[in-house]
């Protein structure tokens, strides 16, 4: 299994997340988002949704936000939830 370190979050610490085959990858876009959320993260408050979770990169960082009471994730690939949901144990998160 590989694994990436996402380090441009913003202000929102670095994410690692494991890569399985066919889990996904973080795309370019979902970097960019990732530090728009980070820069951003006074105007989230709430429930976060993340629709297309992939990795799970921008549900780890939407839990990260202390206004965020909870977040949902959604993902209709089998394989790629698995390794959302599993990133998002490792990050500590999987409470919200």
């Amino acid at each position: 299994m590989e694994s990436v370190l996402i380090n441009e979050t913003g202000g929102l610490g670095p994410v690692e997340l494991a890569l399985i085959e066919s889990g996904g990858t973080v795309t370019p876009a979902s970097r960019l988002v990732a530090q728009a959320i980070g820069i951003h993260r006074n105007l989230f408050d709430g429930t976060g949704i993340d629709w297309g979770v992939g990795t799970g990169l921008l549900a780890i960082l939407l839990a990260r936000i202390d206004s965020v009471d909870n977040v949902v994730a959604l993902e209709k690939d089998p394989d790629a939830a698995v390794n959302a949901r599993h990133n998002v144990r490792q990050a500590g998160m999987a409470d919200k």
